[in-house]
């Protein structure tokens, strides 16, 4: 046995007797298979021993290869062809198991004639899985017989897979009443149709409706969906089935999308926020004015952070008019005031500043609250010893209201700069408060003594501080 390749796909095998005596005589089978599939020939060897001999000049009809099995372009027709050598021209005779067969609308029979070469060709018409079988060629003349011999193992032509036609489509029907999710599908036979609301099978109920209609090939499956709710938003999956194979198509539903959106104008601000300046413990009030269709959310902030109706502010809306009032504020009022207006098919944003001044009075206490240190009693003392050999006091007394506050500074110069004495500078922190300073130098060449009792300073008010006084050198 010998296996030659002949190229893609084309292989031939070879069986040789060698030495063949008349038992050799019989029919012999090739099968060729793979994982595709099987295939078969079959050819009888005769030997012509014994036989009268043939007519000088002709040739007995011989089959130099296996007959050949091939489909034409529609798929339905299958065509048996082999090549016969033989003169003169030989009768053909096909059989079928041991039947002959005879010539009918589905079983055709021709045979192309090149000199001494013939083309036998037997055509089996829109063929099922009831032609399969044995089928045999017989080809005779004056001088000899030959035979050829092919199996052909059919299950009938493979019916082609379903074809979805399109994408899903999913509707409502009957006023808005009724969820339709309908599927097209090209097939050759009706399929069989299952439908999936996620991994579970539906079945007809109340609320399911299966449907199937077909129009020039095509299939359409439909699911009715009655009564409908949120619950029934999901993903549905149809499965098609038929002989030649299967198809799935699958559909999201959405319930709330698939309701018909109600038409209005989105919101538009016609009236911005003004920015506010106003005085501590001045109402302040806030206006917007909008025009969209109703209903409006208004949601106001400060500084970022979310306004709530109550106590401190009060929020109040009416047809396309929005309103922040607070009916007294301080400092800490001030900051960016924001309002967003929202309704089903847009929202608008407005901003504006508010800005709270501290009254005249609190500001002057206020700022009295953060000199350091405060006066606690109604006189100050100061010694101030000077560094040269002979001392130089300077006593200075103030008298003041309990609540005022005083900063004092002192600076040294050097020896050579201020030979003879300290400058002292006084500064008083509340204009109102003021007070007469007396500072009396005594010199080194001419000492005198201070006297014990203060001075009194008298105090003069609504008169601005005097500037510091200097010790002269």
């Amino acid at each position: 046995v010998l296996f030659r390749s002949g190229g893609s796909d084309l292989y031939t095998a070879i069986l040789q007797i060698q030495e063949p005596a008349t038992e050799d005589a019989g029919t012999y089978k090739c099968t060729a298979a793979n994982d595709l599939g099987e295939s078969n020939a079959n050819i009888t060897l005769n030997f012509q021993g014994g036989q009268k001999p043939a007519k000088t000049g002709g040739i007995a009809p011989t089959f130099k290869e296996k007959p050949k099995i091939s489909q034409d372009p529609s798929g339905k027709n299958i065509v048996i062809e082999c090549h016969c050598t033989a003169n003169p021209k030989p009768s053909i005779t096909w059989f079928k198991g041991t039947s002959v067969l005879a010539a009918s609308s589905r079983i055709v029979s021709t045979i192309l004639e090149d000199g001494n070469e013939y083309t036998l060709k037997l055509e089996i018409l829109n063929f099922t899985k009831d032609d399969g079988g044995q089928y045999k060629v017989t080809a005779k003349n004056e001088t000899g017989e030959g035979n050829a011999n092919i199996t052909i193992n059919l299950e009938g032509p493979k019916e082609p897979p379903p074809v979805l036609d399109g994408k899903p489509i999913v509707r409502l029907d009957d006023n808005g009443t009724i969820i339709v999710i309908e599927q097209g599908v090209k097939c050759t036979t009706m399929p069989t149709i299952t439908w999936y609301f996620g991994n579970e099978p539906l079945k007809v109920d109340g609320r399911f409706i299966m449907n199937v209609s077909q129009e020039k090939g095509t299939y359409r499956p439909t699911l009715h969906i009655t009564n409908f709710t949120e619950k029934d938003t999901g993903t549905y999956k149809l499965v098609l089935k038929t002989a030649g194979g299967e198809a799935t198509s699958t559909a999201s539903v959405n319930v709330s999308a698939l309701k018909p959106k109600p038409k209005g104008e989105p919101v538009k601000i016609t009236q911005k926020l003004a920015p506010k300046i106003v005085n501590d413990g001045e109402p302040v009030e806030f206006v917007v004015k909008v025009t969209g269709t109703e209903p409006v959310d208004v949601f106001w902030t400060k500084d970022k952070k979310p306004i709530k109706h109550g106590d401190i502010f009060s929020i109040s809306y009416d047809k396309g008019t929005a309103t922040l009032n607070l009916s007294e504020v301080f400092p800490d009022d001030s900051g960016e005031y924001s309002v967003e207006l929202k309704n089903q098919w847009g929202s608008a944003v407005s901003m504006a500043t508010l800005q709270v001044k501290e009254l005249a009075e609190k500001k002057q206490q206020n700022d009295q609250k953060k000199v350091e240190p405060k006066l606690q009693k109604d006189e100050i003392k100061f010694d101030l010893q000077s560094q040269k050999k002979d001392d130089s006091r300077v006593e200075i007394t103030s008298q003041y209201k309990q609540e005022s506050s005083m900063e004092i500074r002192t600076q040294s110069k050097t020896k050579q700069e201020t030979p003879h004495g300290e400058e002292i500078m006084l500064a008083q922190v509340k204009p109102q408060e003021e007070a007469t300073k007396q500072v009396e130098e005594i010199k080194p060449e001419e000492p005198k003594k201070i006297p014990e009792e203060p001075k009194k300073i008298v105090e003069e008010p609504k008169k601005k501080p005097e500037e510091p006084k200097k010790i002269p050198e």
